[in-house]
């Protein structure tokens, strides 16, 4: 997604006049963009599976955690914001774990299969697996080298 349709201003609650010019500009700025997907050249189904896959990991405990700590480290630093690195990186790992269980989830259970699928090498496939089993959310029964036998959750 193009980074300009993502915005972050720090907006006290006696600043209203610079609270509604803040929303303004944003909504104008998100507005000649356009629907999301076209400007940034994605495919809509492509699209539809990574905003689920972001909609999961924001949900789960990781990226929480990692923003939590990132502001935890502002505070007592008095720096004016986080690394982008490690946020871009925890993101990043959390996608590629909820992208490849929704391919679960939908039977796809060979590695090389879910590796073309998820342009992603066989072996970080099986660590995003790996991962979704360490934490309970994917059951599937082991796989062997190349496929993965599903029972999802």
């Amino acid at each position: 997604m193009d980074k300009g349709r993502v915005g972050l201003e720090w907006v006290s609650a006696a600043e209203g006049p610079r609270f509604v010019k803040v929303v303004t500009d944003f909504s104008h700025r998100i507005r000649n963009f356009g629907p999301v997907g076209r400007s940034e050249g994605v495919d809509r189904q492509l699209l539809l599976r990574k905003l689920e896959a972001a909609k999961l990991a924001t949900e789960g405990m990781k990226l929480r955690a990692a923003f939590a700590k990132q502001a935890r480290e502002m505070k007592e630093s008095s720096t004016d914001f986080p690394s982008e690195d490690k946020l871009r990186a925890t993101l990043v790992d959390e996608m590629d774990i909820f992208e490849t269980l929704l391919f679960l989830q939908k039977n796809k259970n060979d590695i090389a299969e879910l590796a073309e699928l998820l342009n992603l090498p066989a072996e970080r496939v099986k660590y995003c697996i790996d991962t979704l089993g360490r934490r309970k959310i994917w059951s599937g029964v082991p796989y062997g080298n190349s496929s993965v036998n599903s029972s999802g959750s």
